[in-house]
């Protein structure tokens, strides 16, 4: 089964809430949502919505739906979600990548700056 979600963000004059909804996610999995941007040194990235407000757990049936809230004057570019295959969310970075962490979703950050970067 395939992960699959939609985001979408709901702007007010100094914030965006923005909502995940997700399924085929690992039933009970603990999941973070992170900011990515593509640069001329490589990429930048962070926690979305800061820590502990990135995380959350999929359903039993691998479906989530979730709210972070960030800066209206965000520059993200991508939305990644990576799921924590050692139930650990690791802080400010998401933990070894391919090792306990794996991306799961990626897709344009929504909202005007969202975009993906050549890849």
């Amino acid at each position: 089964m395939e992960a699959t979600g939609t985001a979408s963000a709901a702007a007010s004059s100094d914030q965006h809430e923005v909502t995940l909804e997700a399924t085929g996610l690992v039933p009970g999995g603990l999941y973070t949502i992170w900011w990515v941007n593509s640069g001329t040194f490589g990429m930048d990235m962070g926690p979305a919505g800061g820590t502990p407000a990135n995380e959350f757990r999929a359903g039993d049936d691998g479906g989530a739906e979730t709210t972070i809230t960030v800066p209206a004057d965000n520059d993200y570019q991508m939305f990644v979600v990576a799921y924590h295959a050692d139930d650990r969310t690791h802080g400010d970075m998401p933990g070894e990548m391919g090792e306990v962490t794996f991306e799961q979703l990626m897709g344009p950050w929504p909202g005007p700056a969202g975009q993906m970067a050549d890849m």
